[in-house]
């Protein structure tokens, strides 16, 4: 079955499924780096907010080997899990959401579109914006990015949300990892350039983890623990790769082995940046190299 004529189908028997009080739809919904996808959106009159699946998550799954009425009965739990989920009831609530806001990062340049709307600080040539974490499970994040309308629901400012965001990022969990026993798939297929000494710090998801390159405490020890400076890799959104400049290293080689890692085994989505940064011992300064 073709995709169009599968969504078609889904649409109707997750209408089934949910009652007449749902409705449902396809829609076009922005993410990073000007890529678009699209999703079932369920509206109920009486609830807000309402979850999103994305078809083309569904559409795998179908095509490898779910069934169409498997793929419904997924859609229209995904939809009844949203309705029993605490965090998205109190959405509204400052009180009760405020320890859910977490900081994320991406580059501004390439998301004019998304940010639109969105309260952001410039971070460098990058972009640090707030999601609320609506539900955790098995690597798996589901959030929703904090926008204007949100804080004038909430009745807080700009700096109350910056001072609560960064406040839980403070206390935020992050890992540290030798590269190869975390992507042995880079190390493989990089290009055979990147070196196997290098450290990823993403958090304990997986999931917008480069925002560690906000917190200049764990970069400072870990120079400190090197004794050096490092080189800072954005291999996506998820994660960054630390290289330790301990040798003379040719910044153009990096650079392209970061386009590299992007355009061969990052969906664009993901992508982070294709600049490298350099963090300095003693001086704790992140800086983008030249």
């Amino acid at each position: 079955m073709e995709y169009q004529e599968f969504i078609e189908n889904l649409l109707r028997k997750v209408k089934d499924k949910v009652g007449d009080h749902v409705s449902a739809e396809v829609i076009s919904v922005q993410k990073a780096n000007g890529t678009k996808k699209e999703a079932i959106s369920f509206k109920d009159k009486e609830k807000d907010p309402q979850p999103i699946l994305y078809t083309e998550q569904i559409y795998q799954q179908f095509c490898q080997e779910w069934t169409l009425e498997a793929c419904a009965g997924y859609a229209a739990e995904i939809y009844r899990r949203a309705q029993e989920s605490e965090v998205a009831r109190n959405l509204w609530e400052w009180k009760f959401i405020k320890d859910k806001i977490e900081l994320c990062i991406l580059k501004e340049d390439w998301n004019r579109d998304f940010l639109q709307g969105v309260p952001y600080k410039k971070y460098l040539d990058l972009a640090i914006y707030c999601r609320v974490v609506l539900e955790r499970e098995e690597r798996q994040v589901a959030s929703v990015t904090v926008n204007a309308s949100m804080l004038q629901a909430w009745h807080v400012t700009e700096e109350i949300l910056w001072e609560t965001a960064f406040c839980n990022f403070r206390g935020k969990k992050f890992r540290i990892n030798n590269v190869e026993n975390l992507f042995p798939q880079i190390v493989r297929n990089g290009g055979g350039s990147l070196p196997t000494e290098c450290f990823v710090i993403t958090d304990k998801d997986y999931v917008y983890g480069a925002a560690a390159i906000l917190r200049t405490d764990l970069l400072e020890g870990l120079s400190d623990l090197l004794g050096c400076s490092f080189y800072i890799l954005p291999s996506s959104l998820h994660e960054i790769i630390l290289l330790a400049d301990q040798e003379e290293k040719d910044t153009e080689t990096l650079r392209e082995m970061v386009r590299e890692i992007n355009r061969k085994l990052v969906g664009k989505e993901e992508w982070l940046s294709d600049q490298i940064y350099y963090y300095r011992y003693k001086s704790g300064k992140v800086e983008v190299c030249a």
